[in-house]
C-alpha cells in the first residue's frame, strides 16, 4: 500500500483533537431509516428477501403467522387482471383462438394472418362471448414453456375489453417475472395487481391484536394512503403540466371509478371493514354492494380492500391505479406486501381522519365555477342503466375538482405538518382565483373547452405541489410510517427481520442483542468485567503528532482458555451485530478486513469477496465500528452478499491501488468508470453506496474524497478513530495479549496511545 502523502497530513493536522471529540465541523447527518425515500424499494426487499432479478421464489407467511403455518395455506398470495381493448388483440391472437364449435379449426387459424385472425375476433366477439365476465370462447391455442401461467381462455369484461385473469401466485417473485413476461409478450393492458391474506392475520386474530385495534390500523392505513396516492399521483401530474400546458394531467378525476376516496365510500368502508372484522356481512347480498354498485368504496384511485373477491376466505386488497405502469403496480404491490407481512402497527392513530365530502366541499366553490365545472365534466351516468340516488350522486366527478377545497386541519395535525397550513390556504385560495379566471376566459371566448379542462387540471395539480401537502405526506410515510415512532412494532421488524432474513443472513449470529449501541456495550461489559474494560477519550496519534480522542473498549485475552474466549466473542458478535460495521487491523497491517456480523470479509486479487468465520486475535488489534442506520446497514448487507456471490459484475478486477475516481455507485454494479482503476481491500467497501442519496461509507463517515482516505486500509482506519464523527463511531475495541493494567496503562493517563495506523 502507499505511504501516507504530505498532503494528507496536512490536512488532518490542522484540525485540533478537541474540535473532533466536541461538535464536530465534519459532521454527517443521519437520516431516519425509511422508505419513501429513493431507496425505499431496495428497502423492502432487503426487508422481505425479495429478488426478482434471480430465479429464486420464496413464499412469505401473512402478519401473525410463522413459516410453519404456510403449509396450511397461511401465506400471501398474489393475483393479477389486464384489459385490452378490441384494438389491441393482435399480439394476443399469436397464442389465443377460438375453441372448437365456431367454425375455426386450429389449423385453418395459424394460416391466417396475425391482423385477419384480430379482424375474425372483433366480427365474432359476441358469438366468442354471449356473457361478461364469464369465460369465453377465446382460449389457448399453443402451450409454449415458460407460459403455462396464461389461462386457459380469456374474458370479457363489462365495457367490452378482453381480459385476462390468472391464477393466484404463491410468490412475489413469481408474480412479478411472470407479469413481466405477459407485458413483453402482449403488451401492456391496463392492470391491476391484488395480494391476499388469511382473514385472522388481515384482522389480528392471529397476531393477538384485539379485534378494534386491528380494525382501526386497516382504516388509518386506508385513510392515509387514499390520500397520499392521490397526492402524489397530482404532484407528479404539475410536473409534466410545466412541460406540457395543454396536457390533461389529472385524468383521473373525470373518470368515475378512479377519483378520491369521498366520505360517503369512507364511510362504507369503515362499517364493511368492522363488519368483516367479526365475521359479518360476507353473504352475496352486502358484497354485491361493493362489486356492482357505482358508488362503492373499491371505486378509487388507489389500493382499495376488495371482499367481495374471494368472501371470509382470503381478504384482498387491489391496486387500482396503475394502468399500463407496471413499475407503479408492482411499487404498489410491494408496499402491500410490506405491510400484509409486518403488520399495520401504529397506523390507528390515522383511524379517525376524514375524507373529501363531495356536496360540501363542492359548494365551497364559486358558483360560476360550480356551473362550468358541471358543464365541462358531466355526470358519467349511463342512460340505459337505472341507478339509485346513491350511484347516480357518486358520479358527478365535477365534485372531484373541489378536492382541495376540503379542511386540511386535522390531515396537517395528524401527519405532523401544522408549519405548511399558511401554504394550504394560500394554495386553496390560488387555485380558486384560477379556476375564476378560467372560466371568466372560458365564458368570453378567450379559450375553448378543451383548453378549459387541461387548466383546470394543471391548477389541481398545482395545489398539490405548491400546498406542500404531497410532500407533507411523503415526509409522514418516510419519518413516521416506516420508522419507529410508528410504534414497537415497526421497531421489532426492523430488528428481527433485519437479521434473520434477507441478504447476509448467514454472516449473524443466532442470538442477537438490540437496542442503543452504548446500552449493549454496557450489558457486555457487565457479563465480563475482567475482560473488557471502557477508557474515555483516549488520545491517538497521527503520523506522530496530536490527532483526535475516542473512546476505546479494551479486550485483555491474557490467560484466558479456549472456551473463555469464545464465551465471550458470541457475546462480542451478539452485542456489535445490529447496525455496525468494524475494520479488525493489527498494528501496520498492511490490508484491511471487514467485519459484519460474526463473518469477516476481504477483497483482494480474487473475484469475488471472501467471507471467512471471523479470526479471534492471537496479537494486538485495533477494531475500529461505524454504526449505520438501519436501512443503510439492510443496503450494506445487499451489497456485500453480492460482491460474495459475484465479485466481477459488482466490483470487476482487484488491484493494490483502489479506486480514487468514480464509480458506478449502486448495490449490484460499483465498478469504477475508468477502466484504467480497479478496486482494492479498502475502497471496494467505502464507496459502498448505502446512504438515502447513495452516499459512500465514506461519505457517511465524513472522509474528504479528494484526499483518497478510502484507498488505504491505514489512512481509512486512522480517520475513524481520530476524526470521524463520534456520533458515528462511539467508540474503538483494542484486543491485546497483555494484562487489563497493562493495557490501560497504555491509553490512560496524558500520553498519546502508541497505535501504528501506518501499513508496511
Amino acid at each position: 500500500m502507499r505511504l501516507i502523502e504530505i498532503s494528507l497530513f496536512s490536512f488532518l493536522l490542522i484540525f485540533p483533537s478537541i474540535v473532533f471529540w466536541n461538535d464536530s465541523q465534519i459532521h454527517s447527518s443521519r437520516n431516519p431509516a425509511n422508505f419513501a425515500s429513493s431507496s425505499c424499494k431496495d428497502l423492502i426487499e432487503s426487508l422481505s428477501d425479495i429478488n426478482v432479478s434471480g430465479s429464486k421464489k420464496i413464499v412469505r407467511a401473512s402478519f401473525g403467522f410463522d413459516s410453519a403455518a404456510i403449509s396450511e395455506g397461511k401465506h400471501l398470495q398474489f393475483g393479477f387482471e389486464a384489459e385490452y381493448t378490441l384494438q389491441e388483440i393482435d399480439k394476443i391472437v399469436t397464442i389465443y383462438g377460438p375453441k372448437p364449435g365456431f367454425g375455426m379449426s386450429k389449423d385453418r387459424w395459424f394460416t391466417l394472418s396475425v391482423k385477419d385472425r384480430a379482424d375474425w375476433v372483433r366480427n365474432n366477439i359476441e358469438r366468442l362471448f354471449p356473457e361478461p365476465r364469464k369465460p369465453g370462447g377465446l382460449v389457448k391455442l399453443k402451450d409454449q414453456a415458460g407460459y403455462k401461467f396464461l389461462p386457459e381462455s380469456l374474458i370479457q369484461d363489462d365495457t367490452g375489453n378482453l381480459e385476462f385473469v390468472l391464477d393466484p401466485f404463491n410468490s412475489y417473485e413469481e408474480w412479478y417475472r411472470s407479469i413481466k413476461k405477459l407485458n413483453t409478450k402482449f403488451g401492456e393492458g391496463s392492470m391491476q395487481a391484488t395480494i391476499s391474506v388469511p382473514p385472522e392475520s388481515f384482522f389480528g386474530q392471529a397476531a393477538n391484536i384485539s379485534e378494534d385495534l386491528a380494525v382501526k390500523e386497516k382504516i388509518g392505513l386506508f385513510n392515509f394512503y387514499s390520500e397520499y396516492d392521490i397526492l402524489q399521483k397530482l404532484n407528479a401530474g404539475h410536473l409534466r403540466y410545466e412541460q406540457d400546458p395543454e396536457r390533461l394531467v389529472a385524468r383521473n378525476f373525470e373518470h368515475p371509478f378512479l377519483g378520491p376516496m369521498t366520505s360517503a365510500k369512507q364511510r362504507q368502508l369503515n362499517q364493511m371493514l368492522r363488519a368483516n372484522a367479526h365475521g359479518d356481512k360476507f353473504d352475496d347480498a352486502s358484497l354485491e354492494v361493493i362489486s356492482g354498485l357505482e358508488n362503492s368504496f373499491k371505486y378509487t384511485g388507489g389500493t382499495v380492500y376488495r371482499p367481495d373477491i374471494l368472501g371470509q376466505e382470503r381478504i384482498v386488497l387491489e391496486v387500482r391505479d396503475a394502468h399500463k405502469n407496471f413499475t407503479l403496480l408492482s411499487d404498489r404491490l410491494l408496499r402491500s406486501l410490506y405491510f400484509m407481512q409486518h403488520g399495520t402497527g401504529g397506523l390507528d392513530e390515522l383511524a379517525s381522519l376524514k375524507s373529501f365530502h363531495l356536496d360540501n366541499d363542492f359548494a365551497k366553490l364559486p358558483k360560476n365555477v360550480r356551473d362550468e365545472l358541471k358543464r365541462l365534466f358531466p355526470n358519467k351516468a349511463n342512460p340505459q342503466y337505472t341507478y339509485t340516488a346513491a350511484e347516480k350522486k357518486a358520479l358527478d366527478i365535477f365534485k372531484n375538482f373541489a378536492y382541495p377545497m376540503r379542511d386540511w386541519g386535522e390531515h396537517l395535525e395528524a401527519i405532523k405538518a401544522t408549519s405548511i397550513a399558511n401554504k394550504v390556504q394560500q394554495a386553496q385560495d390560488a387555485y380558486v382565483a384560477k379556476l375564476s379566471d378560467i372560466t371568466a376566459r372560458m365564458r368570453s371566448g378567450a379559450i375553448d373547452d378543451q383548453h378549459a379542462k387541461a387548466e383546470i387540471q394543471g391548477a389541481l395539480a398545482e395545489f398539490a405541489n405548491k400546498s406542500k401537502l404531497a410532500k407533507a405526506f411523503e415526509d409522514y410515510e418516510e419519518n413516521v410510517i416506516f420508522t419507529a415512532e410508528r410504534g414497537s412494532s415497526i421497531d421489532s421488524v426492523i430488528r428481527e427481520i433485519s437479521i434473520s432474513s434477507g441478504p447476509l443472513k448467514e454472516s449473524f449470529p443466532s442470538k442477537i442483542w438490540s437496542g442503543p449501541i452504548n446500552e449493549r456495550m454496557a450489558q457486555l461489559q457487565s457479563k465480563h468485567p475482567t475482560i473488557l474494560k471502557k477508557v474515555e477519550k483516549v488520545k491517538f496519534k497521527f503520523n506522530n503528532e496530536p490527532g483526535g480522542r475516542r473512546d476505546v473498549y479494551i479486550v485483555s485475552l491474557k490467560g484466558l482458555s479456549d472456551n473463555q474466549k469464545k464465551a465471550f466473542f458470541d457475546d462480542y458478535f451478539a452485542a456489535t451485530s445490529e447496525n455496525t460495521v468494524s475494520f479488525p487491523m493489527s498494528s501496520g497491517g498492511g490490508h484491511l478486513y471487514t467485519r459484519v456480523g460474526d463473518k469477516s470479509f476481504n477483497f483482494y486479487f480474487s473475484s469475488d469477496v471472501d467471507m471467512d468465520a471471523y479470526p479471534i486475535p492471537s496479537s494486538d488489534r485495533l477494531e475500529t465500528f461505524l454504526e449505520l442506520e438501519s436501512d443503510e446497514f439492510l443496503r450494506l448487507r445487499k451489497y456485500v452478499d453480492n460482491g460474495v456471490n459475484d465479485g466481477d459484475k459488482l466490483l470487476g478486477d482487484s488491484g493494490y491501488d483502489g479506486v480514487t475516481g468514480n464509480t458506478r455507485n449502486t448495490l449490484t454494479n460499483n465498478r469504477p468508470t475508468s477502466s484504467s482503476q480497479s478496486h482494492n481491500c479498502t475502497s471496494w467497501l467505502c464507496t459502498a453506496p448505502v446512504g438515502d442519496g447513495g452516499e459512500a461509507i465514506h461519505d457517511i463517515a465524513g472522509a474528504p474524497r479528494t484526499h483518497n482516505i478510502h484507498t488505504n486500509p491505514g489512512w481509512w482506519t486512522s480517520w475513524l478513530a481520530n476524526y470521524a464523527p463520534r456520533e458515528r463511531v462511539p467508540f474503538v475495541f483494542y484486543f491485546t495479549e497483555d494484562s487489563m493494567a497493562q493495557a490501560t496503562q497504555k491509553v490512560s493517563g496524558a500520553q498519546t496511545f502508541d497505535w501504528n495506523f501506518s501499513t508496511h
